[in-house]
């Protein structure tokens, strides 16, 4: 498994919320979070589907600062984007 797919699992698996009651974590105020989506990208600029995938998070972190989305509405949408991904890149493999 490439490293960087770790990692996108390893990030994947801390935004998750085991207990669906409470309100996911708001990663978009969390500036470690910038950091290590940053460096990701900046580490595979050659690959589309992660560019992509940060593109959505800055644009969700958008909207739901502007009160467009909730946080649980943008978790929902960037977790369905990057399991796509993530079964995109097994398929690859």
């Amino acid at each position: 498994m490439a490293p960087w797919l770790s990692i996108l699992l390893w990030v994947g698996m801390l935004s998750a919320s085991p207990d669906q009651e409470k309100a996911p974590v708001n990663h978009c105020e969390l500036e470690a979070s910038w950091k290590e989506w940053q460096a990701l990208a900046a580490k595979h600029p050659e690959d589309q589907g992660l560019q992509a995938l940060q593109a959505l998070r800055i644009g969700l972190c958008v909207k739901i600062k502007r009160d467009e989305l909730s946080v649980q509405q943008g978790h929902d949408i960037f977790e369905k984007a990057r399991q796509a991904l993530l079964i995109e890149w097994q398929k690859a493999k």
